[in-house]
């Protein structure tokens, strides 16, 4: 095996910092010539094809609790800290598996439904308004910093019914535990900080939950302890955990889709001519914008029994790699990948929010939050245009956005 490995080894690095600022000349050679491969970077499987990564997601032999096989890399001195956000990452539902993760799920599902999340579209609308009633006077703005990151952070507040004066504090805990998340514990000092921010989470949750408990509100923290099915109901520490999950994943999230999304509009000015002309192709705008520019990367799984794919054998107790982003460019199953259309008549769901049980659960909630932002911004901002000649991008190996996207209008 380690022969072979070694024979097969080319040489990339998905997680060198060029890889990671533009990761398309990378993407497209994953996808042409290594669509299965050993990588010792990172020590795991890498599978970039549409086709394997859809299967995989789907997969009982692919575990999404793969925090626990990581341990032992871990520094002495802080196995300790890395074992409380353990602990707290195996209750999000997007680390666990059935039937922990099914209970999970169905506990929390019923806050998600279409219609909860249609009866939210109205606070979403006044979000975003306040927030361009802001900047439309100036004639310019930022999009990351005036609306692609205020707009989820205060309208996840909004939901949950925290405060939104808590906003600055919230992004900065949010950011310390994704980069932990999105580098699976590996990024150079992630643990003390993301320890540290899920501590001051539970410290902003506990007594919202125990509030809530006693005196339920229209806010999905009340849904959460309110909720009961066939006598079962989340126990105070699952719903902070999964509030913390919301917050970090749909902060995130939302922020990229928004802000990349007005990108790629952007930077193809007959798509944004044509969806300006007819909004009712703004879900396949969406849907277009996630798979073009995807928030989330790649994510991965711990494989629970050997898998042969491709010529190559994955071993139980190895970390698979499914890289999203590549497999949302693959030309197997989009047609001239690198285009981007709004009216692309493939529409295969992206691999952007993943797929089989663990399908992102806040997928509908993130679709109407970019559908208000980026409608609202078209229809106020007419002559919206680039004020840069470059932009500049943030993120680590999963998550990716901008820093920062200067307009003016």
């Amino acid at each position: 095996m380690e022969t072979q490995v070694a024979a097969t080894q080319p040489e990339i690095n998905i997680i060198a910092p060029e890889n990671l600022r533009w990761p398309y000349p990378m993407f497209r050679r994953l996808l042409l010539e290594e669509p299965v491969f050993y990588d010792k970077n990172t020590g795991s499987w890498v599978v970039s094809r549409y086709e394997d990564v859809n299967a995989l997601l789907r997969d009982a032999r692919m575990s999404a609790d793969r925090y626990v096989a990581l341990a032992d890399t871990v520094p002495p001195e802080q196995k300790e800290m890395n074992s409380y956000i353990v602990k707290s990452l195996s209750m999000f539902m997007l680390n666990v598996e059935n039937p922990t993760h099914f209970r999970l799920r169905n506990l929390t599902n019923r806050s998600f439904t279409p219609k909860s999340i249609a009866a939210m579209r109205p606070s979403a609308h006044v979000v975003v308004n306040e927030l361009l009633d802001a900047v439309q006077p100036r004639g310019h703005m930022d999009v990351v910093a005036d609306l692609a990151y205020p707009m989820p952070i205060k309208f996840i507040c909004g939901i949950l019914g925290m405060p939104v004066e808590d906003m600055g504090l919230i992004k900065q805990l949010s950011d310390d535990v994704s980069v932990y998340i999105g580098s699976a514990g590996k990024a150079a000092g992630c643990i003390p900080p993301a320890y540290h921010a899920i501590v001051e989470f539970s410290k902003l949750f506990r007594p919202l939950v125990e509030a809530r408990r006693k005196e339920p509100k229209d806010d999905l923290i009340s849904s959460m302890v309110t909720t009961r099915v066939d006598g079962d109901s989340l126990s105070d520490d699952e719903v902070i955990a999964n509030c913390i999950l919301f917050l970090v994943a749909g902060f995130e999230t939302v922020t990229n889709l928004i802000a990349c999304g007005t990108l790629a509009l952007l930077e193809h000015p007959d798509q944004l001519e044509l969806l300006k002309r007819d909004s009712r192709l703004m879900e396949g705008a969406i849907d277009e914008m996630l798979r073009y520019y995807p928030p989330v990367n790649r994510t991965a799984r711990l494989c629970v029994e050997d898998i042969p794919l491709r010529g190559k054998v994955i071993k139980k107790g190895q970390i698979v790699v499914l890289m999203l982003g590549a497999g949302n460019r693959d030309p197997s199953e989009y047609p001239d990948p690198d285009r981007f259309d709004i009216a692309r008549e493939n529409r295969s769901r992206p691999l952007s929010f993943g797929g089989g049980h663990h399908f992102c659960i806040g997928s509908h909630l993130a679709r109407m939050e970019g559908e208000v932002a980026l409608g609202a911004l078209l229809q106020r901002m007419p002559n919206l245009r680039l004020a840069t000649q470059e932009v500049e991008w943030r993120g680590n190996s999963r998550f990716r956005g901008l820093r920062a996207l200067p307009v003016s209008f």
